[in-house]
């Protein structure tokens, strides 16, 4: 029963001191103990970045596009992408047809 006893107490040791570490991503796990407890230890530290830090933390942040959201928008994607292919094989045709007129096609 001993054995049990400080295997408990050195589980619930460790898990006391990974509850306010930040993990890789700076994000601190926040677990729910009961009502009436709190889920901080009172230490509060706030942290200065230098300018080149903040730049580079603002450039981690993805741009996100939300440009195929709705049906219309699906739509008019895809009947602007049967455009340029209409369009780049009129522009082939008409480069074959030069190349034909001044000899210089050979296509095997």
């Amino acid at each position: 029963m001993a054995k049990f006893e400080e295997s408990q107490y050195e589980r619930d040791r460790m898990l006391a001191q990974q509850q306010n570490v930040p993990d890789a991503d700076g994000f601190v796990t926040v677990v729910r103990r009961g009502r009436h407890t709190k889920n901080t230890d009172g230490a509060v530290s706030v942290k200065v970045l230098s300018a080149e830090d903040a730049r580079e933390a603002g450039a981690k942040k993805k741009e996100v596009v939300f440009g195929n959201m709705y049906k219309f928008q699906m739509r008019e994607r895809k009947n602007n992408q049967l455009v340029e292919l209409r369009k780049k094989f009129e522009e082939d045709k008409d480069r074959i047809a030069r190349m034909r007129q001044a000899r210089q096609f050979r296509p095997y």
